[in-house]
């Protein structure tokens, strides 16, 4: 059957008094108040007033027109059984729905309902919720000004309207129905406090009945509210409107509305900061190095690894030189070809050597850059493999990594993302293996010779030269600037991927509310299982999910999925990566695998998504990586390679990649389980709400790489250096540059409290204090320390705790590692 159609359309310019008065987050916006006249006169067709009503009227997404834009909304009213109206916002990029619902005249025996009562006990004067939401970003001019006096209930509110614009041949009056949208979004927090009213939009109305013509009230007009629901996404409350007589001329029930974002105010002091290498002192002079010395270079004559050999050899040192190809060396010689670096190769290097190594130099990430699986097998796993081989046979030594290319030391580096990844992984060690002090240096090919000076045990944990002049990092505070653009556009389409975790789910919210008009989420399970009160609110704010099951690292797969989006919805204004996995532990039992599959989502995903958005236009691609990346972390080696190298991923492929250092999240994500844990060492987690609004941040600037986390308790306070995924060296009471940690050294072999005091009784005491530790009247010394619950938080407190009674120095892994 073929229903009867009208149309009606009206040019809205961004100077006209309902936008330019009627603002959020500098954008006007068309007000739902003369969305429903639009709908009544269309309705009604234009004919004089005669009592009607609108039904299930629901406000889809914002009118937003800019103040140099002019937008035309288009009104389809379909005269069926019931009539059905559509307001739509015509954009270049086709028309967008923004409110919908149906309506009809009222039965002619219709009669209003008697006004209910409400109990508002605590008056608010209207000038501070005026100023309140001004604050918050939501600007109403003059015209809109319409609350006279108000008073609050527990979920109540009271009011009278007055208007000052002349009378204009209305139905239902704009500006009074827009006020009345004011105080239910008064009635629906709670103001009786003092606290000032958060910005909020309505998002539908069940019923509207009009009884009267509005247009001739100004003045005299009481407006009384009852909340009746409250949910995840929204609120409801009931609303009638009484004419100075005290009748009611207008009833609307089911009146939902959702708090609108606040307005976005800097970050909070200390959030955002970023690595910056500056100058340096050259290091102290060393010592001759003695015993035995292993270099992994490629042989070159001229590289820096050829400088070491001779170093060290003229220092007295043997020098075994162990190659990753070549002819095999000569019987006896102290040279070794190692084509396939594994555990294996490592184990029986250093039986071949039989005596105790006192250095290692690892070089095998230098020299001229090759494939990302060269230079992870020649780097990241086999320094995973020489570490846990040597760590097996001794606990003291040096491990010296050098780089080159791997760090954006200078302007303008573009370092090698497979060559950054052994920095988070030796980032973690320099955790773990203490008595091994590793450390790194990363090097350009005028500083090949620099390399002999940092032999020395002692130095901070990381080191740059360029040019020959020597640089560490420094943690120091973002200095955000503002493009002027707003992060997230209007109807703006975005794709997540691990999309449908907490934090992405939490990052899609964030964007739904800026504005976008789409968010893509993509995730293995392509969202069975998602919280759907999440997804329901994410819908609340008018935008679209679309979503998808995909592995992000199959090749092509997440090529074909950005197709199909951009087929059925348009380009795509943003990527969001992240998807990530977990394998945490200590790298004495982390295999080459375990890092493999930690790498897979966060590395090859990467590649995948470079790919399918290549030739994008993108506002924004933002890389969620981790501080255990920037700092190392307890237990995260694996995880820790993966984030270090979309940081460096970042820096060399320039805007619009945006890699985001992360701590941890104490509210959504895979942090929580351990947040109350790291809160009482003094490690702040990241609230949801101040991490999406440093994000934001972070979108309107132009960095590569940021750090986003509260810095660590301050000195004098509990620490928690590298646990959890948190910043190892941070204190928050230094507002001045604060340098990474520096090598520690050597740890002690053992817990002794005096030198005469026997095994048994150590064991003795350490079994007391564990069960005193653990709450236990006895602890079984057979049994394995993880039946107990002790994890690498844990090992840290009980490890701090006995250094601290028995006054020696113990390694924060002890626990771990004899568990």
């Amino acid at each position: 059957m073929t229903y009867r159609v009208e149309t009606y359309e009206k040019t809205f310019a961004g100077h006209e008094p309902f936008i330019a008065q009627h603002r959020s987050s500098g954008f006007g916006i068309l007000p739902a108040s003369v969305q429903l006249e639009m709908a009544l006169l269309g309705v009604a067709q234009r004919r004089a007033f005669a009592p009607l009503e609108l039904v299930d009227v629901a406000f889809v997404r914002p009118f937003t027109v800019a103040d140099d834009e002019r937008v035309t909304g288009r009104l389809d009213v379909t005269f069926a059984e019931r009539t059905r109206f559509e307001l739509s916002a015509v954009t270049p990029d086709g028309r967008k729905a923004v409110s919908t619902g149906t309506g009809g005249p009222l039965p002619a025996d219709a009669r209003p309902p008697a006004a209910w009562e409400v109990t508002c006990p605590v008056p608010v004067p209207p000038e501070r919720i005026y100023r309140g939401w001004a604050e918050a970003g939501l600007t109403y001019g003059p015209d809109f000004h319409t609350v006279r006096r108000l008073s609050v209930g527990d979920g109540t509110a009271e009011a009278s309207l007055a208007t000052v614009a002349q009378p204009v041949p209305w139905y239902s009056h704009p500006l009074l129905v827009d006020g009345v949208f004011q105080v239910v979004s008064c009635a629906l927090q709670d103001l009786a406090d003092g606290d000032a009213p958060g910005p909020m939009l309505p998002i539908g109305v069940a019923r509207l009945a009009l009884y009267a013509n509005l247009s001739a009230l100004t003045t005299g007009v009481t407006v009384r509210v009852r909340r009746t629901a409250v949910q995840d996404a929204w609120s409801v409350a009931d609303a009638v409107l009484l004419d100075p007589a005290g009748q009611v001329v207008a009833e609307l029930t089911g009146v939902r509305m959702r708090r609108l974002p606040a307005h976005r105010s800097a970050a909070a002091p200390g959030l955002l900061t970023r690595i910056e290498w500056t100058p340096a002192d050259a290091p102290a002079p060393r010592r001759p190095a003695t015993g035995t010395w292993v270099v992994l270079h490629d042989g070159g004559p001229d590289a820096a690894g050829a400088a070491t050999v001779r170093a060290l050899r003229a220092d007295g040192a043997r020098v075994v030189e162990v190659l990753p190809e070549g002819p095999a060396p000569a019987t006896g010689a102290d040279r070794r070809v190692m084509p396939r670096p594994d555990e294996a190769a490592f184990q029986r290097l250093w039986e071949e050597i039989g005596a105790p190594v006192e250095g290692v130099v690892h070089l095998w990430n230098t020299g001229p850059a090759r494939p990302d699986q060269a230079e992870l097998a020649a780097g990241l796993y086999a320094c995973l493999a020489a570490l846990k081989t040597l760590g097996q046979r001794q606990r003291s030594g040096r491990f010296l990594v050098a780089t080159e290319r791997a760090q954006p030391v200078a302007a303008g580096d573009a370092p090698e993302p497979a060559r950054a990844a052994l920095w988070g992984l030796v980032r973690t060690a320099a955790i773990e293996y203490p008595g091994l002090r590793p450390r790194l240096v990363d090097l350009d090919p005028a500083s090949a010779d620099a390399l002999v000076a940092e032999l020395g045990g002692d130095g901070p944990v990381e080191v740059g030269y360029r040019a020959g002049v020597r640089h560490e990092p420094v943690r120091v505070p973002l200095r955000a600037s503002d493009s002027g653009r707003p992060p997230v556009r209007r109807d703006g389409r975005y794709l997540i991927l691990g999309g449908h975790g907490g934090l992405g789910l939490a990052v899609a919210r964030r964007l739904a509310g800026d504005g976008a008009g789409l968010v893509a989420l993509v995730s293995r399970s392509g969202g069975t299982g998602a919280d759907a009160d999440a997804l329901a609110g994410i819908e609340s704010y008018g935008c679209r999910i679309a979503s998808f099951a995909a592995d992000v690292a199959a090749p092509g797969a997440l090529t074909g999925v950005v197709a199909e989006i951009r087929q059925r919805f348009g380009d795509l204004h943003g990527v969001v990566h992240a998807a990530g996995a977990l394998r945490d532990g200590l790298l004495r039992g982390t295999t080459a695998e375990d890092v493999a599959q930690v790498l897979r989502p966060k590395v090859d995903g990467l590649h995948e998504l470079a790919a399918a958005v290549a030739g994008t236009d993108l506002d924004f691609a933002v890389l969620f990586a981790s501080v255990s990346g920037t700092f190392g972390n307890l237990g995260q080696g694996g995880y820790a390679a993966a984030n270090t190298y979309l940081d460096a991923y970042a820096h060399a492929r320039g805007a619009p990649w945006t890699s985001v250092d992360w701590g941890l999240w104490g509210e959504v994500g895979m942090g929580t389980a351990v947040a109350e844990q790291l809160r009482r060492r003094g490690v702040r987690p990241l609230g949801t709400v101040e991490a999406l609004d440093a994000l934001m941040t972070v979108l309107r600037d132009d960095v590569r790489q940021v750090v986003i986390a509260h810095p660590d308790a301050p000195a004098g306070a509990p620490a928690a250096p590298a646990t959890g995924t948190t910043p190892a060296s941070t204190p928050a009471a230094s507002p001045a540059p604060v340098p990474p940690a520096t090598a520690p050294a050597a740890a002690a072999s053992g817990p002794s409290p005096a030198g005469d005091v026997d095994a048994g009784r150590t064991e003795d005491g350490l079994a007391e204090f564990l069960a005193e530790r653990l709450g236990i009247d006895g602890f079984d010394r057979t049994a394995p320390l993880t039946d107990y619950g002790i994890n690498s938080i844990m090992s840290v407190e009980l490890a701090e705790e006995l250094s601290r009674r028995w006054r020696v120095t113990l390694p924060a892994t002890l626990f771990l590692e004899y568990g």
